[in-house]
């Protein structure tokens, strides 16, 4: 029951980190060259991506947004935003249970989702050029 409660805890605490630059370390080699050119790079086409997302919600094209939210989900796990990626993780589920996607439907979640883009990018802008 303990190993349990601590994994539980953990795993509580990983959804909440917004980013993890030990982990991001570790992955590229503690090469922070490489690191900032990710960063950079997410900064500069996240806006795009969103921009895909919403267009996806607005035609109601279920199976695009469900791409693009889990490359979304598979870019955050990347460059270690653990909260991004769980908040991309749940997002696919709601998306799964609903049997038409409408923007109306996801306005609030794709709002929330740009805001958990930009805490992300305020959170690395010490790393960013």
């Amino acid at each position: 029951p303990k190993l349990i409660f601590e994994l539980l805890l953990m795993a509580t605490n990983l959804k909440k980190t917004i980013y993890n630059h030990n982990r991001m370390m570790e992955r590229f080699g503690d090469d922070l060259e490489l690191i900032t050119i990710l960063l950079n790079d997410f900064k500069v086409t996240s806006g795009e991506l969103l921009e895909k997302i919403k267009n996806a919600a607005i035609v109601g094209g279920m199976h695009e947004l469900k791409d693009l939210i889990h490359g979304l989900k598979g870019i955050a796990a990347n460059i270690s935003a653990e909260k991004l990626r769980y908040f991309c993780s749940d997002l696919e589920e709601k998306i799964d249970e609903q049997k038409a996607v409408t923007y109306d439907n996801l306005k609030d979640d794709l709002n929330m989702l740009k805001k958990e883009i930009e805490l992300f990018i305020t959170e690395t802008a010490q790393f960013l050029k």
